[in-house]
């Protein structure tokens, strides 16, 4: 039977990257599907703030550390109990510190309970017991996701790619580049390049400044931006950029402009948009580039080799090499009809990752778990 009401336990109430994204496309799409979906919490902040406000169904449960035992005793106990009053036909954890709270309380109530793995599995704690935990399946974000989480178990695996709003991200109702280069603060006439992601080494931001510097070589007036924000995890990432961008040496670094709310319309305004994280498990925002028609380099391997064809609808290079990531960019920026055509075969690419069918992808992945 196809499941129409939907638990889904998710550990992040920040908005922090693309799981939240994800979230949002998800309970957005349950409505067209016409899923009945309840969403707990695991912590509070601005991604819970703005789900409540939102009007959908979801509750807060401050679970606090795995390490803290009554605490997630009690958090496990809060779960069973919803899980009762809720009586749903899934459980979906949204990503895999959710399986310590939710595992147990489907297992008991005999409640199909399925994983949603969207970072790259390995040895960490979380992961470690998230292994041996009751769990039916898992949905990973990607092939390599997969391929990565395929190492550690035995249990079925579904690959759901991530979606696309496209009310958001459609260049034909967006302004033109230029006019939002201008407000932005940037020369209208002349390349801005930029990436968008938190502030973590492994997102590459370093690189990309060590290539922006060689880039502009050959290409003085080029401008750069990184549109995102610090991370919790690594605040002094932040301090090393900005003494990274100090240095004598570097002459029109890449401008630092934090997080932002209005980011599509940031990435509207770059002529190039480049991704360069380490073994990325998918990336949101090479599809968000893609379906604005924008040229995008990214880093491989990771999951952006699945959704671009190197030469024919962007660039891939090798994670780490500023040299090739360098000569990348200014292969677009010197070749406006390799750039245009690259495009447009880009925005024809990210079309079937339309956010719009996304929880009935979801869906019919789980079903397909269930039938085998």
């Amino acid at each position: 039977m196809k499941p129409r009401r939907v638990l889904v336990v998710t550990p992040t109430g920040r908005n922090i990257g693309g799981a939240e994204v994800m979230l949002g496309q998800f309970l957005a799409s349950a409505k067209i599907e016409g899923l009945d979906v309840h969403v707990i919490f695991l912590e509070g902040g601005d991604h819970f703030e703005e789900t409540k406000n939102a009007g959908h169904s979801c509750e807060m449960i401050w679970a606090g550390r795995l390490r803290q035992p009554l605490q997630w005793l009690r958090a496990t106990w809060v779960v069973k109990r919803v899980l009762k009053k809720f009586k749903p036909d899934l459980i979906i954890g949204w990503q895999s510190k959710a399986v310590p709270y939710a595992g147990f309380p489907a297992r008991l109530a005999g409640v199909p309970f399925y994983c949603f793995h969207r970072g790259n599995p390995g040895s960490s704690f979380i992961d470690r017991i998230g292994y041996v935990l009751p769990c039916d399946g898992y949905l990973a974000n990607s092939s390599f996701t997969a391929g990565k989480l395929g190492a550690h178990t035995k249990r079925p695996i579904s690959i759901i790619h991530s979606s696309v709003d496209f009310k958001r991200f459609d260049p034909l109702l967006m302004t033109e580049s230029a006019e939002l280069k201008a407000r932005f603060g940037f020369d209208p006439d002349q390349p801005l390049v930029g990436i968008v992601g938190r502030l973590q080494r492994w997102k590459g931001i370093h690189i990309f400044a060590k290539a922006i510097t060689k880039v502009r070589k050959s290409h003085p007036h080029c401008q750069s931006v990184i549109v995102g924000g610090s991370h919790g995890l690594e605040p002094d990432y932040v301090e090393y950029l900005e003494k990274y961008f100090s240095s004598k040496t570097i002459a029109g670094h890449p401008r630092m402009v934090g997080t932002q709310k209005n980011v599509h319309e940031w990435m509207q305004a770059m002529d190039v948009i480049v991704h360069a994280s380490d073994q990325e498990p998918f990336g949101i925002v090479v599809i968000e580039a893609m379906s604005l028609g924008k040229p995008v380099v990214a880093s491989i391997p990771g999951g952006p080799a699945e959704v671009i064809e190197h030469g024919v609808n962007g660039l891939l290079v090798p994670h780490g090499d500023d040299e090739a990531l360098a000569a990348a960019i200014s292969r677009f920026l010197e070749d406006s009809d390799f750039a245009a055509k690259c495009g447009m075969r880009a925005r024809e690419a990210a079309l079937k990752y339309d956010g719009a069918n996304y929880a009935g992808r979801i869906i019919k992945a789980v079903e397909d778990l269930r039938a085998h």
